[in-house]
């Protein structure tokens, strides 16, 4: 009987080293795959969000001045504060913020007006950069990429595409971020 109990105690089923190694790593690579995936659908979300807050910004900025026949040649952002034009979660103090964290300007240029996210990413502006054009939106003037407004993408035609964002003096390369500045009537 003594043998019998010291037979089973020496041969315990249970898992090998090299088994919960490989549980292990199967494991750590579900978990990065999971990350990944979830990296992705937050910066898209990122994405929608900006393209929905641009569209509003535009609206509320025409329905804002609407009367006026006038944008001015000032900062907007005050009026529209005042106004309580901007979206919930937008403001930060008196400071408007994008989804990707950079400030946003709002600018009355006489018959138009500029809305500048500034601080956007690589990614971002390649992304967003096509959301407006002048086949979709009648309101759009041009897109500038740059420290201020400038040079026009979209040539002769209005509608900007992958080539033009990524091409030079457009979308920043590596880590560096810059603004992207939208005209509308």
């Amino acid at each position: 009987m003594k043998t019998l109990l010291l037979k089973k105690t020496l041969g315990q089923d249970g898992f090998s080293l090299l088994e919960l190694l490989l549980v292990v790593a199967v494991g750590a690579v579900l978990l990065l795959a999971g990350l990944g995936a979830y990296r992705l659908v937050t910066q898209n979300n990122a994405q929608n969000d900006a393209i929905r807050l641009l569209n509003i910004l535009k609206q509320q900025t025409q329905k804002a001045y609407q009367g006026d026949g006038t944008y001015g040649n000032a900062d907007l952002v005050p009026t529209l504060i005042s106004l309580r034009a901007f979206p919930a979660g937008v403001l930060s103090g008196n400071t408007p913020r994008h989804p990707f964290g950079g400030d946003i300007e709002i600018e009355g240029n006489g018959d138009t007006f500029t809305i500048t996210f500034n601080n956007m990413e690589r990614a971002a502006c390649i992304a967003i950069g096509q959301a407006f054009n002048s086949n979709t939106d009648p309101d759009f003037v041009q897109l500038s990429i740059g420290a201020a407004p400038g040079g026009a993408i979209g040539g002769t035609d209005g509608i900007i595409t992958i080539g033009e964002l990524t091409g030079a003096g457009a979308c920043p390369t590596g880590n560096n971020e810059t603004g992207m500045h939208w005209e509308f009537f």
